[in-house]
């Protein structure tokens, strides 16, 4: 993997936390600059991996900056 590809996968817009979300636990929640995109998990693991695959889709977008 080349730097750039790691820098691009840790992007700080995207957040990662535990939240109450209505459910009877609190919940791992992605957020985007604040912003909750309806993602929640039941684990870390899981919510990395989708954070991880959101990352990626949000790069390979037509007009992205990392794609040019």
């Amino acid at each position: 993997m080349t730097a750039q590809a790691r820098t691009v996968l840790r992007d700080p817009r995207f957040s990662l936390r535990r939240e109450f979300t209505g459910q009877p636990t609190a919940m791992w929640v992605i957020r985007f600059c604040g912003a909750w995109i309806g993602l929640q998990f039941q684990t870390r693991a899981t919510a990395r991996a989708a954070r991880r695959a959101a990352i990626v889709a949000r790069n390979e977008a037509p007009g992205s900056p990392v794609k040019e």
